[in-house]
Protein backbone atom coordinates (compact mmCIF):
# COMPACT_ATOMS: atom_id res chain seq x y z
CA UNK A 1 0.00 0.00 0.00
CA UNK A 2 2.80 2.36 0.86
CA UNK A 3 4.66 1.32 -2.26
CA UNK A 4 1.59 1.95 -4.34
CA UNK A 5 1.05 5.33 -2.67
CA UNK A 6 4.68 6.25 -3.27
CA UNK A 7 4.34 5.45 -6.94
CA UNK A 8 1.19 7.56 -7.10
CA UNK A 9 2.90 10.51 -5.44
CA UNK A 10 5.94 10.15 -7.67
CA UNK A 11 3.72 10.13 -10.77
CA UNK A 12 1.89 13.30 -9.70
CA UNK A 13 5.18 15.07 -9.09
CA UNK A 14 6.49 14.09 -12.50
CA UNK A 15 3.31 15.34 -14.16
CA UNK A 16 3.54 18.63 -12.28
CA UNK A 17 7.14 19.04 -13.26
CA UNK A 18 6.36 18.34 -16.93
CA UNK A 19 3.46 20.80 -16.89
CA UNK A 20 5.67 23.47 -15.28
CA UNK A 21 8.33 22.96 -17.94
CA UNK A 22 5.76 23.27 -20.70
CA UNK A 23 4.41 26.49 -19.20
CA UNK A 24 7.92 27.91 -18.91
CA UNK A 25 8.70 27.01 -22.53
CA UNK A 26 5.47 28.63 -23.78
CA UNK A 27 6.08 31.79 -21.73
CA UNK A 28 9.68 31.98 -22.89
CA UNK A 29 8.64 31.50 -26.52
CA UNK A 30 5.98 34.21 -26.27
CA UNK A 31 8.45 36.57 -24.57
CA UNK A 32 10.94 35.94 -27.40
CA UNK A 33 8.38 36.81 -30.10
CA UNK A 34 7.42 39.93 -28.16
CA UNK A 35 11.04 41.03 -28.00
CA UNK A 36 11.54 40.27 -31.70
CA UNK A 37 8.50 42.35 -32.62
CA UNK A 38 9.72 45.27 -30.52
CA UNK A 39 13.14 45.16 -32.15
CA UNK A 40 11.62 45.04 -35.64
CA UNK A 41 9.36 48.01 -34.89
CA UNK A 42 12.35 49.95 -33.58
CA UNK A 43 14.33 49.18 -36.75
CA UNK A 44 11.41 50.33 -38.93
CA UNK A 45 11.23 53.62 -37.03
CA UNK A 46 14.95 54.11 -37.55
CA UNK A 47 14.69 53.26 -41.32
CA UNK A 48 12.28 56.13 -42.09
CA UNK A 49 14.27 59.30 -41.48
CA UNK A 50 12.60 62.66 -41.30
CA UNK A 51 12.74 64.35 -44.76
CA UNK A 52 14.17 67.86 -44.53
CA UNK A 53 14.63 68.70 -48.25
CA UNK A 54 11.98 70.19 -50.56
CA UNK A 55 12.44 68.39 -53.89
CA UNK A 56 11.27 69.83 -57.20
CA UNK A 57 10.45 68.42 -60.66
CA UNK A 58 9.57 64.92 -59.51
CA UNK A 59 12.58 64.42 -57.22
CA UNK A 60 12.22 62.22 -54.13
CA UNK A 61 13.51 63.10 -50.68
CA UNK A 62 16.05 60.93 -48.93
CA UNK A 63 16.96 62.30 -45.52
CA UNK A 64 18.36 65.79 -46.08
CA UNK A 65 18.95 65.45 -49.85
CA UNK A 66 16.98 64.82 -53.06
CA UNK A 67 17.20 61.96 -55.51
CA UNK A 68 16.51 63.53 -58.94
CA UNK A 69 15.16 62.17 -62.21
CA UNK A 70 17.55 62.05 -65.18
CA UNK A 71 16.14 65.36 -66.49
CA UNK A 72 17.14 67.46 -63.45
CA UNK A 73 20.04 67.96 -61.08
CA UNK A 74 20.96 70.17 -58.07
CA UNK A 75 20.36 69.95 -54.34
CA UNK A 76 16.57 70.22 -54.83
CA UNK A 77 16.43 68.99 -58.47
CA UNK A 78 15.94 72.59 -59.55
CA UNK A 79 18.36 72.63 -62.52
CA UNK A 80 17.36 70.97 -65.81
CA UNK A 81 19.84 68.69 -67.55
CA UNK A 82 19.64 70.10 -71.07
CA UNK A 83 19.98 67.80 -74.09
CA UNK A 84 23.00 68.19 -76.35
CA UNK A 85 23.39 67.69 -80.10
CA UNK A 86 20.86 68.58 -82.79
CA UNK A 87 17.44 69.89 -81.86
CA UNK A 88 14.92 67.35 -83.15
CA UNK A 89 11.59 68.80 -84.29
CA UNK A 90 8.72 66.31 -84.49
CA UNK A 91 5.31 66.11 -86.10
CA UNK A 92 2.80 67.18 -83.43
CA UNK A 93 1.04 63.78 -83.43
CA UNK A 94 4.32 61.89 -82.99
CA UNK A 95 5.16 63.69 -79.76
CA UNK A 96 4.22 62.01 -76.50
CA UNK A 97 1.41 63.55 -74.48
CA UNK A 98 4.01 64.73 -71.95
CA UNK A 99 6.08 66.39 -74.71
CA UNK A 100 3.04 68.24 -76.05
CA UNK A 101 2.05 69.42 -72.57
CA UNK A 102 5.60 70.57 -71.97
CA UNK A 103 5.62 72.59 -75.20
CA UNK A 104 2.24 74.22 -74.51
CA UNK A 105 3.25 75.08 -70.92
CA UNK A 106 6.53 76.62 -72.11
CA UNK A 107 4.76 78.54 -74.90
CA UNK A 108 2.18 80.04 -72.55
CA UNK A 109 4.90 80.90 -70.01
CA UNK A 110 7.09 82.52 -72.67
CA UNK A 111 4.12 84.57 -73.89
CA UNK A 112 4.47 86.83 -70.85
CA UNK A 113 8.17 87.54 -71.52
CA UNK A 114 9.18 90.79 -73.18
CA UNK A 115 11.69 89.14 -75.53
CA UNK A 116 9.03 86.71 -76.75
CA UNK A 117 6.36 89.36 -77.21
CA UNK A 118 8.82 91.54 -79.13
CA UNK A 119 9.47 88.67 -81.53
CA UNK A 120 5.76 88.01 -82.03
CA UNK A 121 5.10 91.69 -82.76
CA UNK A 122 7.99 91.87 -85.23
CA UNK A 123 6.19 89.63 -87.72
CA UNK A 124 3.21 91.97 -87.83
CA UNK A 125 5.34 95.12 -87.82
CA UNK A 126 7.40 93.86 -90.78
CA UNK A 127 4.62 92.07 -92.65
CA UNK A 128 5.19 94.01 -95.89
CA UNK A 129 8.92 94.74 -95.64
CA UNK A 130 10.15 91.79 -97.71
CA UNK A 131 9.60 88.79 -95.43
CA UNK A 132 6.82 87.65 -97.80
CA UNK A 133 6.41 87.62 -101.60
CA UNK A 134 10.01 86.95 -102.48
CA UNK A 135 13.23 84.97 -101.97
CA UNK A 136 13.63 86.08 -98.34
CA UNK A 137 10.42 84.30 -97.34
CA UNK A 138 11.97 80.91 -96.53
CA UNK A 139 15.28 82.02 -94.95
CA UNK A 140 13.69 84.80 -92.89
CA UNK A 141 11.06 82.49 -91.42
CA UNK A 142 13.72 79.83 -90.72
CA UNK A 143 15.64 82.47 -88.75
CA UNK A 144 12.40 83.65 -87.06
CA UNK A 145 11.40 80.14 -85.94
CA UNK A 146 14.88 79.67 -84.48
CA UNK A 147 14.65 82.92 -82.47
CA UNK A 148 11.24 81.96 -81.04
CA UNK A 149 12.49 78.46 -80.22
CA UNK A 150 15.54 79.97 -78.48
CA UNK A 151 13.24 81.89 -76.12
CA UNK A 152 11.16 78.77 -75.45
CA UNK A 153 14.37 76.96 -74.52
CA UNK A 154 15.17 79.65 -71.97
CA UNK A 155 11.90 78.66 -70.31
CA UNK A 156 12.39 74.89 -70.75
CA UNK A 157 15.51 73.63 -72.50
CA UNK A 158 13.81 70.33 -73.40
CA UNK A 159 11.28 72.01 -75.70
CA UNK A 160 11.59 72.16 -79.49
CA UNK A 161 9.15 73.46 -82.11
CA UNK A 162 6.62 70.90 -83.39
CA UNK A 163 5.17 70.93 -86.91
CA UNK A 164 1.83 69.83 -88.36
CA UNK A 165 1.97 67.84 -91.61
CA UNK A 166 -1.36 68.98 -93.05
CA UNK A 167 -0.72 67.11 -96.33
CA UNK A 168 -1.44 63.78 -94.57
CA UNK A 169 -4.99 64.93 -93.74
CA UNK A 170 -5.79 67.06 -96.79
CA UNK A 171 -9.13 65.29 -97.29
CA UNK A 172 -10.29 65.96 -93.72
CA UNK A 173 -7.86 68.33 -91.95
CA UNK A 174 -10.23 69.61 -89.29
CA UNK A 175 -10.78 66.18 -87.72
CA UNK A 176 -7.07 65.81 -86.96
CA UNK A 177 -6.37 65.22 -83.24
CA UNK A 178 -4.32 68.45 -83.03
CA UNK A 179 -7.62 70.36 -83.03
CA UNK A 180 -9.17 68.37 -80.17
CA UNK A 181 -10.01 70.00 -76.83
CA UNK A 182 -7.50 67.88 -74.87
CA UNK A 183 -5.11 69.98 -72.74
CA UNK A 184 -2.14 68.61 -74.72
CA UNK A 185 -3.55 69.73 -78.10
CA UNK A 186 -4.55 73.10 -79.57
CA UNK A 187 -8.35 73.31 -79.27
CA UNK A 188 -10.91 73.51 -82.04
CA UNK A 189 -12.84 75.76 -84.39
CA UNK A 190 -14.28 79.10 -83.36
CA UNK A 191 -16.41 79.54 -86.50
CA UNK A 192 -14.92 83.00 -86.93
CA UNK A 193 -15.19 83.81 -83.23
CA UNK A 194 -13.19 83.06 -80.09
CA UNK A 195 -12.24 79.42 -79.70
CA UNK A 196 -13.81 77.91 -76.59
CA UNK A 197 -11.87 74.64 -76.22
CA UNK A 198 -8.31 73.61 -75.48
CA UNK A 199 -5.47 75.35 -73.62
CA UNK A 200 -5.61 78.47 -75.85
CA UNK A 201 -9.34 79.11 -75.39
CA UNK A 202 -10.76 82.47 -74.42
CA UNK A 203 -10.00 83.16 -70.77
CA UNK A 204 -6.93 80.92 -70.81
CA UNK A 205 -4.90 82.70 -73.49
CA UNK A 206 -4.86 86.34 -74.61
CA UNK A 207 -3.08 87.37 -77.83
CA UNK A 208 -0.69 90.33 -77.61
CA UNK A 209 -3.11 92.58 -79.48
CA UNK A 210 -5.87 91.66 -77.00
CA UNK A 211 -9.16 89.90 -77.44
CA UNK A 212 -9.01 86.17 -78.08
CA UNK A 213 -7.65 83.57 -80.47
CA UNK A 214 -10.05 83.10 -83.37
CA UNK A 215 -10.38 80.31 -85.95
CA UNK A 216 -12.68 79.63 -88.88
CA UNK A 217 -11.89 76.24 -90.40
CA UNK A 218 -12.74 75.69 -94.05
CA UNK A 219 -11.39 74.12 -97.22
CA UNK A 220 -8.75 71.51 -97.96
CA UNK A 221 -5.09 71.88 -97.14
CA UNK A 222 -2.62 71.09 -99.95
CA UNK A 223 -2.34 67.34 -100.60
CA UNK A 224 0.55 64.89 -100.71
CA UNK A 225 0.57 65.07 -104.56
CA UNK A 226 0.70 68.90 -104.31
CA UNK A 227 3.69 68.70 -101.96
CA UNK A 228 5.40 66.09 -104.17
CA UNK A 229 4.93 68.33 -107.19
CA UNK A 230 6.78 71.19 -105.47
CA UNK A 231 9.52 68.97 -104.05
CA UNK A 232 10.16 67.54 -107.56
CA UNK A 233 11.33 70.95 -108.80
CA UNK A 234 15.00 70.80 -109.79
CA UNK A 235 17.79 72.64 -107.99
CA UNK A 236 18.43 74.63 -111.17
CA UNK A 237 14.86 76.00 -110.91
CA UNK A 238 15.29 77.23 -107.34
CA UNK A 239 13.40 80.48 -108.05
CA UNK A 240 10.36 78.47 -109.14
CA UNK A 241 10.65 76.34 -105.99
CA UNK A 242 10.76 79.42 -103.75
CA UNK A 243 7.64 80.83 -105.44
CA UNK A 244 5.65 77.58 -105.46
CA UNK A 245 6.31 76.64 -101.83
CA UNK A 246 5.22 80.09 -100.68
CA UNK A 247 2.27 80.68 -103.01
CA UNK A 248 0.88 77.18 -103.58
CA UNK A 249 1.65 75.46 -100.27
CA UNK A 250 2.05 78.15 -97.63
CA UNK A 251 -0.40 80.96 -98.34
CA UNK A 252 -3.79 79.31 -98.36
CA UNK A 253 -3.30 77.29 -95.16
CA UNK A 254 -3.31 80.56 -93.23
CA UNK A 255 -6.86 81.19 -94.38
CA UNK A 256 -7.89 77.51 -94.33
CA UNK A 257 -7.41 77.79 -90.54
CA UNK A 258 -8.87 81.28 -90.69
CA UNK A 259 -9.51 83.77 -87.90
CA UNK A 260 -6.31 85.11 -86.34
CA UNK A 261 -4.19 83.04 -88.75
CA UNK A 262 -5.78 84.82 -91.74
CA UNK A 263 -4.68 88.27 -90.57
CA UNK A 264 -1.55 90.38 -90.14
CA UNK A 265 -1.55 89.22 -86.49
CA UNK A 266 -1.08 85.59 -87.56
CA UNK A 267 2.08 85.09 -85.49
CA UNK A 268 0.01 85.69 -82.33
CA UNK A 269 -1.61 82.31 -82.95
CA UNK A 270 0.37 79.27 -81.74
CA UNK A 271 -0.94 77.51 -84.88
CA UNK A 272 1.35 79.83 -86.87
CA UNK A 273 4.41 77.88 -85.77
CA UNK A 274 2.84 74.46 -86.44
CA UNK A 275 2.31 75.63 -90.03
CA UNK A 276 5.57 77.51 -90.61
CA UNK A 277 7.65 74.77 -89.04
CA UNK A 278 6.18 72.37 -91.62
CA UNK A 279 6.98 74.78 -94.45
CA UNK A 280 10.57 74.94 -93.15
CA UNK A 281 10.66 71.13 -92.99
CA UNK A 282 9.55 70.95 -96.64
CA UNK A 283 12.44 73.23 -97.56
CA UNK A 284 14.73 70.90 -95.61
CA UNK A 285 13.27 67.86 -97.43
CA UNK A 286 13.96 69.56 -100.77
CA UNK A 287 17.51 70.44 -99.70
CA UNK A 288 18.19 66.79 -98.83
CA UNK A 289 17.48 65.62 -102.38
CA UNK A 290 21.04 66.31 -103.57
CA UNK A 291 24.15 68.38 -102.88
CA UNK A 292 22.95 70.87 -105.52
CA UNK A 293 19.58 71.22 -103.74
CA UNK A 294 21.33 71.65 -100.38
CA UNK A 295 22.99 74.91 -101.40
CA UNK A 296 20.58 76.19 -104.07
CA UNK A 297 19.52 79.83 -103.66
CA UNK A 298 19.35 82.83 -106.02
CA UNK A 299 22.86 84.28 -106.15
CA UNK A 300 21.73 87.92 -106.10
CA UNK A 301 19.96 87.54 -102.75
CA UNK A 302 22.18 84.90 -101.15
CA UNK A 303 24.40 87.38 -99.29
CA UNK A 304 21.86 90.17 -99.08
CA UNK A 305 20.91 91.44 -95.62
CA UNK A 306 17.43 90.26 -94.71
CA UNK A 307 14.91 92.73 -93.23
CA UNK A 308 13.55 92.60 -89.70
CA UNK A 309 16.52 91.02 -87.90
CA UNK A 310 17.01 93.64 -85.17
CA UNK A 311 20.47 94.22 -83.67
CA UNK A 312 22.08 91.63 -85.94
CA UNK A 313 22.84 91.26 -89.64
CA UNK A 314 21.52 88.00 -91.10
CA UNK A 315 21.78 86.85 -94.71
CA UNK A 316 20.09 83.84 -96.36
CA UNK A 317 23.51 82.20 -96.62
CA UNK A 318 23.74 82.06 -92.81
CA UNK A 319 20.58 79.95 -92.44
CA UNK A 320 20.63 77.77 -95.58
CA UNK A 321 22.40 74.92 -93.77
CA UNK A 322 19.95 73.62 -91.17
CA UNK A 323 22.78 71.84 -89.38
CA UNK A 324 24.68 75.10 -88.83
CA UNK A 325 22.26 77.81 -87.78
CA UNK A 326 23.22 81.15 -86.16
CA UNK A 327 24.61 80.61 -82.68
CA UNK A 328 26.03 77.22 -83.67
CA UNK A 329 22.61 75.55 -83.45
CA UNK A 330 21.97 72.26 -85.28
CA UNK A 331 18.36 71.43 -86.22
CA UNK A 332 16.92 68.22 -87.62
CA UNK A 333 13.35 67.34 -88.62
CA UNK A 334 12.05 63.89 -87.75
CA UNK A 335 9.90 62.46 -90.53
CA UNK A 336 6.27 61.61 -89.59
CA UNK A 337 6.15 58.21 -87.94
CA UNK A 338 2.58 57.04 -88.61
CA UNK A 339 2.01 53.88 -90.62
CA UNK A 340 0.42 55.84 -93.46
CA UNK A 341 3.37 58.26 -93.59
CA UNK A 342 5.88 55.42 -93.72
CA UNK A 343 4.03 53.70 -96.58
CA UNK A 344 3.78 57.00 -98.45
CA UNK A 345 7.53 57.63 -98.18
CA UNK A 346 8.21 54.24 -99.71
CA UNK A 347 5.72 54.70 -102.56
CA UNK A 348 6.63 58.31 -103.34
CA UNK A 349 10.26 57.38 -103.89
CA UNK A 350 9.12 55.11 -106.72
CA UNK A 351 6.53 57.38 -108.36
CA UNK A 352 7.58 60.66 -110.01
CA UNK A 353 5.07 63.46 -109.88
CA UNK A 354 4.53 63.39 -113.66
CA UNK A 355 3.23 59.81 -113.42
CA UNK A 356 1.22 60.57 -110.30
CA UNK A 357 -0.55 63.46 -112.05
CA UNK A 358 -1.66 61.11 -114.84
CA UNK A 359 -2.56 58.01 -112.84
CA UNK A 360 -3.70 58.99 -109.34
CA UNK A 361 -7.31 59.96 -108.61
CA UNK A 362 -8.05 62.50 -105.89
CA UNK A 363 -11.20 63.74 -104.23
CA UNK A 364 -12.31 67.28 -105.10
CA UNK A 365 -11.34 70.09 -102.69
CA UNK A 366 -13.55 70.65 -99.68
CA UNK A 367 -16.00 73.59 -99.70
CA UNK A 368 -14.24 76.76 -98.70
CA UNK A 369 -10.97 76.05 -100.50
CA UNK A 370 -11.50 78.70 -103.18
CA UNK A 371 -12.52 81.24 -100.53
CA UNK A 372 -9.35 80.52 -98.54
CA UNK A 373 -7.22 81.03 -101.66
CA UNK A 374 -8.92 84.34 -102.41
CA UNK A 375 -8.56 85.53 -98.81
CA UNK A 376 -4.86 84.63 -98.75
CA UNK A 377 -4.30 86.58 -101.99
CA UNK A 378 -5.78 89.69 -100.38
CA UNK A 379 -3.92 89.21 -97.10
CA UNK A 380 -0.49 88.62 -98.63
CA UNK A 381 -0.86 91.05 -101.54
CA UNK A 382 -0.10 88.36 -104.10
CA UNK A 383 1.90 89.77 -107.00
CA UNK A 384 1.17 89.24 -110.70
CA UNK A 385 4.06 86.78 -110.94
CA UNK A 386 2.70 84.80 -108.00
CA UNK A 387 -0.82 84.71 -109.44
CA UNK A 388 0.59 83.29 -112.66
CA UNK A 389 2.28 80.56 -110.58
CA UNK A 390 -1.05 79.86 -108.86
CA UNK A 391 -2.93 79.59 -112.16
CA UNK A 392 -0.27 77.23 -113.53
CA UNK A 393 -0.68 75.06 -110.44
CA UNK A 394 -4.48 75.07 -110.66
CA UNK A 395 -4.72 74.46 -114.41
CA UNK A 396 -2.58 71.33 -114.22
CA UNK A 397 -3.69 69.53 -111.03
CA UNK A 398 -1.33 67.26 -109.13
CA UNK A 399 -3.62 64.29 -109.73
CA UNK A 400 -6.78 63.38 -111.65
CA UNK A 401 -9.41 65.35 -109.77
CA UNK A 402 -12.72 63.51 -109.41
CA UNK A 403 -15.69 65.66 -110.41
CA UNK A 404 -17.75 64.05 -107.66
CA UNK A 405 -16.61 62.41 -104.44
CA UNK A 406 -15.75 58.75 -104.98
CA UNK A 407 -17.81 56.08 -103.24
CA UNK A 408 -14.64 54.07 -102.88
CA UNK A 409 -12.85 54.84 -99.62
CA UNK A 410 -9.06 54.44 -99.36
CA UNK A 411 -7.89 51.41 -97.48
CA UNK A 412 -5.87 53.51 -95.08
CA UNK A 413 -7.55 56.75 -94.03
CA UNK A 414 -9.81 58.78 -96.30
CA UNK A 415 -8.21 61.86 -94.73
CA UNK A 416 -5.46 61.61 -97.36
CA UNK A 417 -7.92 62.68 -100.05
CA UNK A 418 -6.84 59.88 -102.40
CA UNK A 419 -6.63 56.09 -102.53
CA UNK A 420 -3.33 54.98 -101.04
CA UNK A 421 -3.83 51.51 -102.47
CA UNK A 422 -3.91 52.90 -105.99
CA UNK A 423 -0.62 54.72 -105.37
CA UNK A 424 0.91 51.45 -104.18
CA UNK A 425 -0.25 49.74 -107.41
CA UNK A 426 1.42 52.47 -109.47
CA UNK A 427 4.63 52.09 -107.45
CA UNK A 428 4.73 48.31 -107.97
CA UNK A 429 4.57 48.74 -111.75
CA UNK A 430 7.70 50.88 -111.72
Amino acid sequence: MLLFGGRQAGGSFAQLLAFTLIVLIVVDHASGWWLIRRRRAARRRQAVPTCTAVCQNGGTCSGSSCSCTSAFTGSTCQTPVCPTGCRVRKEIHDMTQAERLRFITAYKTAYSRNDFRTLIRSHQDNFNTGIHNGPHFLPWHRWYILQVENVLKRVDCHVTMPYWDWSLVSGDPWSAPVWSDAPHYFGGNGHGRCISTGPFRSGQFTPISGGCLRRSFGGSTPSVPDVTRVLDISAASVSQFLTDIEVNLHNRVHCDIGGTMCSRSAAEAPDFFLHHDFIDKLWSDWQEKSSAHATAFPSRQRHQDMPATPNVVVTPNQVINLGRQPGGVCVRYQQPQSGVARRLRSDLRAVPHSLMAKSLSCDPPLPGTVTAIQQSRALLHTTTRERIAQRRFEEKPSCNMRTTPSKHKPRVGSALGFDLKSLERIAKKR
